[in-house]
């Protein structure tokens, strides 16, 4: 999985049991919600309340295409 630019692992503590769930931008976009792996616990995603949320990650997940792209043509 891919760390984000501070080396710091992308993803949240488990409310129930406080194993850290790893993600990415990627499967918070895409998926209906996370799983812990330590205790199974499934954490829905509400895309109505999330919405602002996801749109910021869209943003990103953007940012980020557009700057490989250039990387990639620069070289």
């Amino acid at each position: 999985m891919n760390n984000n630019v501070s080396g710091q692992k992308t993803g949240m503590k488990c409310p129930l049991c406080g194993v850290f769930i790893e993600t990415t931008v990627f499967i918070l976009m895409t998926s209906s919600g996370l799983h812990c792996a330590a205790c199974g616990l499934f954490l829905k995603i509400d895309r109505m309340k999330s919405r602002a949320a996801l749109d910021a990650l869209r943003k990103v997940l953007n940012a980020q295409e557009n700057l490989e792209k250039k990387s990639r043509f620069n070289r």
